[in-house]
């Protein structure tokens, strides 16, 4: 059969590639009608995501020349007087491609070189120009243009020179693959050689393992000394497989990997045929290779026809960046013939997806795995993360404690529908079962769902999500109706504030019962009656009524078995009262004998660390303690009942004294910013602002110091609280709120001392005092689940914490 012309061949190529992306395909770790808008299987680098397309094989851009001879059969002067081919040595350097021959000395005359006829041989697919066995005139250098597959040129130019008479020749069968340094072409007898190697060879799919003398292919030395060889020499580059980087993709081969930051840069690295560990920069000096950050990163190849037979495949993620890791071939197909692909996830970032499989192309392997330990991160808590749909078990394992991880840093994506109890992952033990680090969204993405621990096993947790309209009832009077509760817990609580201090609810029983009327195993713990100039008591025991007027109430359960429906039922029959009312409501998991000597209060735990120190100091270790996985904080006082309940449900009785120490409230700017993990005080602020925690960056007191301004008071000069602000210095005016008095004019700024840090009293108020104050004989630890987008940094508990806030205006 006759062979189509090159060009014809290139035109039918391109039409079955737009006939096959027009009909679709498998690919991506999609799932079935559960799921929307999965990865594609051919995924780019953005992590696309739509509808599944199969991409067509790319056409080579390689040009390259891969043999160059004069030989005795078609060039007469050659076999009369050289008795052997000239083999040329192509070469591409800094992308200057050139093939030097050369001739023995006084073997051939210049006549010779006008009519030589070279026979080439160009990447697979390519054509040259002129074409090969067409005689040339050598005399003076000749340029060749290679024309790839999908176009490219590349332009070649072919020297033919004289040896010296103490010369002998080096040519190169490269094997397939090509040289980017000029190697030598000649040797001086009475000098030896030095032949390329390294980086300096390369061939996709492979790396350089050595040179090996013709015609025995026998191994040969990269250097030989002055003396030790006097003949032409022939060489033959050796290959083994090896990952390659092409286009911003790394393809493993299904090969192991490891990616690791290197200096600052994202560095891949594989076993070679010695076992010794390689990195990808080591076998190819171009620049792509020697930076991957950004890169994604795929376990096959191009296709599996370049991928190298073994029955399991691991790409472990240590350090450095990526953008997508995919456990299949660049084309979109599985790869075929394998038992395992493990993704190891142990550090560094993936910033989009992390897919397994392609769910509905064929071979997939036996088992697709992907296991977490160390601190990884992974997604964007949003949109792309781990897709549990393309692994065997839509589970990702935890291999190792993550304690040391972001919270919230692994977005998982989950598998189809799910409800309470679905698992999403699994600890190999329970040690190192942590909810708070992982960020579990809908197949669909449209929202996030809470997660917690059951036992070894990370699974979808219920909610507490209060409704956006409440159920109207006579005058200002509301109720929340039910299913705003979905999950139980050891402790839940409920809690309301109003700007003008109106808001109380009364309660529907004294006990937690179920939907059949039984009191839980649970019990009350206490409440916060309301009062209408601000005073706070509390009622325990027996005092809680169901004709009492509350701000605060909470429930425990030593066991842990308070109910999502008790807890709903409970919550429905409160009745709340008052205008513009902030409804808090809080459900801890976190098992009562892990509490020890901390202690609860509307969502957060709190801890008197007695010791007298600076506040810098008190700053970093506080930030430097957990609780439940979460980091603590200074202290942030928010509202009158919190700001009196530090004092009498913790300093008093702990029977800690004196009661005064460090909370997070501060006037200064800190070198590192808000919420981080050390304090380095760089200059001041003209007002108050919380320096950690949900409210870090917030203003508080909106002044450096005291001050009476006239819309602070009304005619009477009675205290009117801000609506959103809250404060207890040790002046008349934060006393008239706190319902105790004051004489003092805090905060003051004593003689310009830069007294910028929030100092709690007993009794309820504040003092400011300078960074270099050793005064305050504690300071007040706070552990709480958050999410700061104001300042970048969020806390997940280690056992979930369930809360939810809303406020209702009539």
């Amino acid at each position: 059969m006759k062979k189509l012309p090159v060009f014809i061949e290139l035109l039918l190529v391109l039409a079955l590639s737009l006939i096959v992306a027009s009909c679709g395909g498998g690919g991506g770790g999609g799932g079935g009608s559960d799921y929307e808008a999965e990865p594609s299987g051919a995924a780019s680098d953005s992590g696309n995501s739509g509808s599944e397309v199969v991409t067509a094989p790319s056409l080579s851009s390689n040009a390259e020349i891969l043999f160059f001879t004069f030989a005795q059969a078609t060039n007469p002067a050659v076999a009369n007087a050289v008795h052997e081919d000239l083999r040329g040595n192509p070469a591409t350097v800094e992308g200057v491609a050139t093939v030097t021959v050369t001739y023995p000395f006084e073997s051939l005359q210049p006549a010779d070189l006008t009519s030589l006829k070279p026979t080439i041989q160009v990447s697979e697919g390519a054509r040259i120009s002129p074409a090969s066995n067409v005689e040339q005139d050598f005399t003076n250098p000749v340029e060749y243009t290679v024309t790839a597959q999908d176009g490219t040129t590349k332009v070649w130019t072919v020297s033919v020179t004289e040896r010296s008479a103490n010369a002998r020749s080096i040519t190169y069968d490269l094997n397939g693959g090509s040289m980017n340094v000029a190697a030598p072409n000649v040797y001086n007898v009475e000098q030896g050689a030095t032949l390329p190697g390294g980086g300096n060879l390369v061939k996709d799919n492979y790396y350089f393992t050595g040179w090996t003398e013709l015609p025995n292919d026998t191994p040969i030395s990269s250097f030989w000394g002055a003396n030790e060889k006097d003949y032409d020499v022939s060489v033959k580059a050796n290959w083994s497989p090896a990952p390659y980087v092409k286009d911003h993709n790394i393809y493993a081969n299904g090969m192991n990997v490891t990616v690791r930051n290197s200096s600052g840069k994202t560095m891949a690295y594989f076993r070679g045929a010695n076992g010794n560990e390689i990195a990808l920069s080591a076998i190819n000096a171009a620049a792509e290779y020697q930076d991957l950050t950004g890169y994604t990163l795929y376990a096959g190849g191009l296709s599996n026809d370049n991928v190298v037979s073994a029955s399991d495949c691991t790409i472990t993620m240590e350090g450095g960046r990526l953008t997508n890791i995919y456990g299949y071939n660049g084309n979109g197909a599985n790869i075929s013939g394998r038992q395992n692909v493990i993704i190891q996830l142990k550090g560094g970032s993936v910033t989009n997806d992390v897919v397994g499989f392609v769910k509905d192309a064929d071979g997939k392997p036996s088992n697709v795995a992907v296991n977490v330990s160390g601190n990884p991160s992974v997604g964007d808590k949003t949109s792309h993360g781990v897709w549990l749909n393309s692994l065997s078990s839509p589970i990702v394992s935890i291999t190792g404690s993550i304690s040391s991880a972001e919270a919230g840093a692994i977005t998982l994506i989950a598998a189809g529908s799910t409800q309470n109890g679905t698992q999403v992952a699994e600890a190999t033990s329970s040690s190192y079962a942590d909810a708070g680090k992982f960020k579990l969204l809908t197949s669909n993405r449209n929202s996030v769902l809470p997660v917690g621990i059951s036992d070894s096993y990370v699974v979808v947790f219920g909610t507490v999500s209060l409704p956006e309209v409440p159920i109207w009832g006579e005058g200002d009077s509301f109720t929340l109706g039910d299913g705003h509760i979905l999950e139980g817990g050891t402790y839940f609580s409920v809690f309301v504030k109003s700007p003008d201090n109106n808001a109380y609810f009364t309660v529907p029983s004294t006990t937690l019962k179920d939907e059949n009327g039984e009191n839980v195993d649970a019990e009350f713990d206490m409440a916060v009656p309301y009062s209408e100039n601000g005073a706070v008591t509390y009622v325990e025991g027996s005092g809680l009524t169901t004709t009492g007027q509350y701000q605060y109430i909470q429930f425990k359960s030593t066991s842990g078995k308070i109910s999502s429906k008790a807890a709903d039922i409970y919550l429905a029959g409160i009745v709340f009262h008052g205008n513009n009312v902030t409804v808090e409501v809080n459900l801890q998991t976190v098992p009562i004998d892990e509490i020890g000597s901390l202690t609860y209060f509307n969502g957060s735990f709190y801890e008197i660390v007695t010791q007298k120190t600076t506040w810098k100091n008190a700053y970093g270790a506080a930030k430097a303690r957990t609780f439940n996985g979460l980091h603590g904080y200074l202290m942030n006082i928010t509202s009158h009942v919190e700001n009196k309940f530090i004092y009498d449900r913790v300093y008093k009785k702990r029977n800690i004294s004196p009661a005064n120490g460090w909370i997070g409230g501060t006037a200064a700017i800190s070198e590192e910013g808000y919420d981080k993990a050390t304090w380095t005080e760089k200059s001041f602020r003209t007002d108050w602002v919380w320096a950690a925690g949900p409210e870090a960056g917030q203003v508080f007191y909106t002044h450096r110091t005291c001050y009476t301004d006239s819309n602070r008071k009304t005619g009477g000069g009675d205290w009117v609280p801000s609506s959103e602000i809250y404060s207890s210095w040790n002046n008349q005016f934060d006393g008239t709120k706190r319902g105790t008095g004051a004489s003092g004019a805090e905060p003051n700024n004593y003689n310009g001392t830069n007294e910028a840090y929030t100092q709690y009293v007993g009794q309820y108020y504040w003092n400011d005092l300078s960074v270099t104050d050793t005064t305050p004989a504690s300071y007040i630890i706070e552990y709480t689940a958050y999410e700061n987008n104001a300042v970048g940094h969020s806390e997940a508990a280690t056992k979930t914490a369930l809360s939810d806030r809303k406020t209702y205006s009539h």
